[in-house]
């Protein structure tokens, strides 16, 4: 993250699907999941940026953007 590397290492898909898959859970046992809900969002928002495949580091940008900052 700070050397603002993003595009190699883990594919952040991975991390994406899996946090659908947390809230698929949540919804059919009826559990809370407020932070689960929160990164699913912000991995809906990484993966909708054009480019390649993303490390889960990239977070950081779509965070930056939330709070309108730049690195």
């Amino acid at each position: 993250m700070m050397e603002r590397q993003f595009v190699t290492g883990l594919d952040a898909r991975l991390h994406h699907r899996d946090v659908n898959i947390v809230l698929q859970c949540a919804y059919e046992s009826k559990t809370p999941v407020p932070a689960a809900a929160l990164a699913a969002q912000a991995f809906n928002a990484l993966m909708a940026r054009p480019g390649t495949r993303w490390d889960p580091a990239a977070i950081l940008q779509v965070i930056e953007d939330m709070n309108d900052r730049t690195g």
